[in-house]
């Protein structure tokens, strides 16, 4: 083996075993998601894929579990790479609540990995590209006063710093939210660049430890399938970025990295127009992803089924008319420790599958977005 492949093995190694040991991590924290025997449904992209038996989906989330732990420890093998790809490709498309970013970006690399092995020129520039534009998306989806009432006040200054509502509605308090988007934006275009790609990465490695710190058990303890993801992208951030290895910019739009670009930078973008999926866009704490809510037909704090006493909100909703209800966001996020796809397709089908299985309790559902606006849930 010359230097070259040397190098490209070294690079391929870390690079493969950061992957699969946050991957893993999040799978076993999120370990319900992956199996069928839940009360959430499974929404799978196709009724045909409605009626698959439990086994397929322990043996499919079995099988990636063992691939994660031998290519840590074996990181060269490609014929577990693809078996790992074919695995997980397949678990999303029994259910479309498995598209989680974090799942959506580990299973591009892997397809890098495999496609471009040996080759750090082009392997590189792509992963560095999937991290560019997943801050630069980011920032530009936190752009919107959804993000700053509902992720910057409620979340941050209230829940996190224990605020009052009051004070946390102070104008240049409260506007001042808005630098969180502008500072992720800047950092991600940083990257780009040979004298700020250093001050860039070493900003976004504090921010996820900020974000550690506010979504982690010292914080809220909101959504423990990102955690690992934060962990794993400040390995990937100093690897690429401050280590002494270095690569061409330029190569990140190459012919070779064409599907990278369509996938990572053209339809994130067309997301912006309602083209795209929110969670396909680095768009998970943007404050505008919707929420269904669920609304049971008596008001009547207990009418609603015993299996989902649960995850009922202790609060009333006036759109429930002043009943208890249920959001699938909590629910799924109670039970799946992820949150549910935020897609009025996903919730259409949802609705004809909560209808089958609870209609006796009449239930009435409702598309919440930026936490104001709402609508029934109709074609």
């Amino acid at each position: 083996m010359n230097q070259a492949d040397q190098q490209a093995a070294i690079v391929q190694t870390y690079l493969v075993r950061v992957t699969c040991l946050f991957w893993l991590v999040a799978k076993l924290i999120t370990w319900k998601l992956w199996l069928s025997d839940r009360l959430f449904p499974l929404v799978p992209p196709f009724n045909a894929l409605s009626h698959v038996p439990a086994p397929v989906h322990v043996a499919l989330l079995i099988t990636s579990l063992a691939c994660l732990i031998i290519l840590f420890v074996k990181p060269a093998s490609k014929h577990l790479l693809i078996v790992l790809f074919l695995a997980e490709i397949v678990s999303c498309l029994f259910d479309q609540s498995r598209w989680q970013p974090w799942e959506y970006q580990y299973l591009f690399t892997i397809l890098l990995f495999i496609v471009f092995r040996n080759r750090t020129d082009l392997l590189l520039p792509a992963v560095a590209f999937i991290l560019f534009t997943t801050y630069f998306f980011s920032g530009i989806n936190k752009l919107n006063p959804a993000f700053i009432e509902r992720i910057w006040s409620r979340m941050v200054l209230i829940r996190f710093f224990k605020l009052s509502g009051s004070t946390s509605h102070i104008p240049f308090l409260y506007y001042l939210g808005y630098a969180i988007p502008v500072y992720e934006t800047a950092c991600a275009v940083g990257l780009l660049f040979k004298r700020t790609k250093n001050a860039a990465a070493i900003l976004l490695i504090l921010m996820h430890l900020f974000n550690l710190l506010l979504l982690g058990p010292l914080g809220i303890n909101y959504n423990p399938s990102i955690w690992p993801w934060n962990v794993g992208m400040i390995f990937f951030l100093q690897f690429l970025f401050l280590s002494s290895r270095s690569f061409d910019s330029k190569k990140m739009v190459s012919k070779y990295l064409i599907p990278v670009v369509i996938f990572w930078g053209i339809m994130p973008a067309c997301y912006l127009f309602g083209q795209w999926d929110g969670f396909l866009s680095s768009s998970l704490y943007s404050g505008n992803n919707r929420d269904m809510v669920i609304c049971f037909g008596d008001s009547s704090n207990n009418n609603y089924p015993a299996q989902l006493k649960r995850y009922v909100s202790r609060n009333v909703n006036s759109v429930c008319g002043g009943g208890k209800y249920i959001s699938v966001t909590r629910w799924s996020m109670n039970e799946l420790k992820a949150p549910g796809y935020p897609e009025k397709r996903v919730f259409l089908r949802l609705q004809d599958l909560l209808n089958k299985r609870y209609g006796a309790y009449h239930l009435n559902f409702y598309i919440t977005q930026a936490g104001e606006n709402t609508m029934p849930v109709t074609e």
